[in-house]
């Protein structure tokens, strides 16, 4: 996934007003990734990949005020990636 598409994806979240976006087969590393990721003032990625792979690496672009209540990511041999949001009042996603 390049810089290029990082920001069309990051884009496209804000401009539909998307909260959460999963995204599949990146096809990059999780050491590449860091290198590609850009910083967004809205919007956090959370990544994860073994190998670089094309069928291969998942994403999560969740924005950053959902993110403050992120309990929880787990990750799944490059494959599968989810996080636990805990809200007030007990109310927990995922």
């Amino acid at each position: 996934m390049s810089i290029i598409k990082h920001q069309l994806l990051y884009d496209l979240a804000e401009r539909e007003n998307i909260d959460i976006l999963g995204i599949s087969e990146t096809g990059i590393s999780d050491k590449n990734m860091k290198l590609h990721a850009i910083n967004n003032n809205k919007y956090n990625i959370y990544y994860h990949n073994i190998g670089e792979n094309k069928d291969s690496g998942v994403a999560i672009i969740i924005k950053k005020e959902l993110s403050k209540n992120i309990s929880k990511i787990e990750k799944y041999k490059g494959r599968i990636i989810y996080i636990d949001l805990f809200f007030r009042k007990k109310r927990n996603l995922r």
